[in-house]
């Protein structure tokens, strides 16, 4: 009779970039694991929250099957001598087997008769072999990152806090360490911290959702989708598509409550991928754009709070105290930047390292110009190469600005907007921020042809810094995404349909 097999990790909270991956990686090593077993099963779930890696297998059977093994010993010929009397690799054979060599057959392979024996191994029940295997396979699971505690030796992504490990109803016990398995499990941390007993999936489900977690990490995604996107529409706006914060918010909660917080509209004022940053990137908030003006951005936010509360409008106030302190210092560090003029901010890359073997950013900026203008000249620019340098010159300046150092993931951006505010040409600005284009494998491109040929510029450059610096990249290691940048040269390339001779650029002078 087919039987089902419920293991829950019970965790202090795992960090929500970890956590797909461990649903992932625990679903496949269940899968080798049972296979490896010779234990059947009809199919694998796995789902998790910041506090639980659970899994359930469907189909085991009440033990495994009786199987036949055979091993394979040395080839007949030399296994007997001429009056048929087994040879010593006959005899060492046998031994090694633990048979009598009269127990030892032949058998027909690709290349000729073999000795062999051959033994019939009962099925062991299924239960011990869970309770053999289940430890290792906790421990087998994959972290980039993980972590001792207490005085023991055992590693995992965060301490180890319940283990619920439950097959056909009954407790497969085992210790990890000081931790027992048992078949109980728990619900929210603050609002269900008693324990519940689980005999099967039914029971699981039902005392989780009693207390207060959404097991089920599609579930919770599909939630916070679908309530952030009603809250927005009320708000008379709308959330564009991030399906990165989308699984970043939903892997950080348990039950999902979705709640919306404003601030003042002077803050507006600032630019709009500012305000943005600091939401998505520092606060995990989602903002909402205008649907009358696709551009701009409602002086309203969205938010997914952890814990049901009674008072949201307490929870509401305490997030805008932080997002209102956020943007006062962005809008700090904009008013401080913009009083001075971004080529000023030159003199300040020369204390600024960018590889110790080939100088600071200021060094680079001289290469880039130089690189710059030869792959204008060579793609057609000769006439107009002046915007290209000019670029090439300020490319690296907002470096050295407040803003970027507080939020290093606008740099391109913030260069554009004080090369504006400097009076430098629209060309020159735009060429700037498209510098760094594509920041991807498939990202976007540059769009103008002066961005597309300063970023050729500034990959080239990297490449060859890096391996001048004994960096480069190996089968598995690629840390300064050298390939990626690579592919992006290529990609504009073939884009801009450029005719260039890469060979000319990256030998050695």
């Amino acid at each position: 009779m087919a039987k089902e097999l419920i293991l829950e990790i019970g965790t202090e909270e795992i960090p929500a970039g970890f956590l797909d991956y461990a649903i992932k990686d625990l679903a496949s090593l269940a899968k080798k694991t049972l296979e490896d077993n010779s234990l059947g099963f009809e199919n694998i779930e796995c789902y998790g929250t910041p506090r639980r890696l659970t899994l359930r297998v469907e189909g085991l059977p009440d033990k495994q099957e009786d199987r036949v093994e055979e091993a394979y010993g040395p080839p007949v010929k030399i296994a007997y001598d001429e009056d048929g009397n087994p040879t010593k690799p006959a005899l060492g054979f046998a031994k090694a087997q633990g048979v009598d060599i009269k127990e030892v057959t032949t058998v027909v392979r690709d290349r000729g008769e073999f000795l062999a024996v051959k033994r019939k191994i009962k099925g062991q029940k299924t239960d011990k072999i869970l309770k053999e295997i289940l430890p290792g396979l906790i421990l087998s699971i994959p972290f980039r990152k993980s972590m001792k505690w207490s005085s023991g030796d055992v590693t995992f992504v965060r301490p180890l806090r319940w283990i619920s490990s439950i097959f056909d109803g009954k407790t497969i016990p085992f210790n990890i360490e000081n931790l027992k398995s048992s078949n109980k499990s728990y619900g929210h941390r603050f609002m269900s911290p008693k324990g519940f007993k689980v005999t099967d999936w039914s029971d699981y489900q039902e005392g989780l959702e009693k207390g207060y977690v959404v097991l089920d990490q599609n579930k919770r995604r599909e939630i916070i989708s679908e309530e952030t996107a009603a809250l927005a529409d009320k708000l008379g706006g709308y959330i564009e598509e991030d399906a990165d914060l989308l699984e970043t918010v939903s892997n950080l909660v348990e039950i999902p409550l979705v709640l919306k917080g404003d601030f003042e509209e002077d803050f507006l004022c600032l630019p709009k991928e500012v305000l943005i940053s600091v939401m998505k990137n520092h606060q995990k908030y989602f903002p909402v754009f205008s649907k009358s003006n696709k551009d701009e951005l409602l002086p309203n936010f969205i938010f997914v709070c952890g814990t049901p509360v009674k008072d949201t409008d307490v929870v509401s106030k305490g997030n805008e105290r932080v997002i209102r302190a956020r943007f006062t210092d962005a809008r700090f560090f904009y008013d401080e930047d913009k009083s001075v003029p971004l080529w000023e901010k030159l003199e300040d890359l020369k204390d600024m390292v960018y590889l110790s073997e080939v100088g600071s950013y200021y060094d680079k900026t001289d290469r880039l110009k130089t690189l710059a203008n030869g792959l204008g000249n060579t793609l057609g620019f000769e006439n107009d190469t002046r915007h290209i340098v000019r670029a090439a010159f300020l490319s690296k300046a907002d470096l050295a600005t407040q803003m970027v150092f507080e939020f290093p993931e606008l740099q391109g951006i913030m260069g554009r907007y004080y090369a504006e505010i400097s009076g430098e040409p629209p060309e020159v600005a735009k060429a700037i921020e498209e510098h760094y284009m594509p920041t991807g494998r498939d990202g976007e491109l540059p769009v103008t042809s002066y961005g597309s040929v300063l970023s050729i510029a500034d990959k080239i450059d990297n490449i060859c810094s890096c391996f001048i610096s004994g960096l480069i990249p190996t089968g598995t290691s690629d840390p300064y995404a050298l390939r990626r940048q690579a592919i992006g040269i290529i990609n504009m390339v073939l884009y801009k349909n450029y005719h260039l001779s890469l060979r000319n650029f990256l030998r050695p002078v």
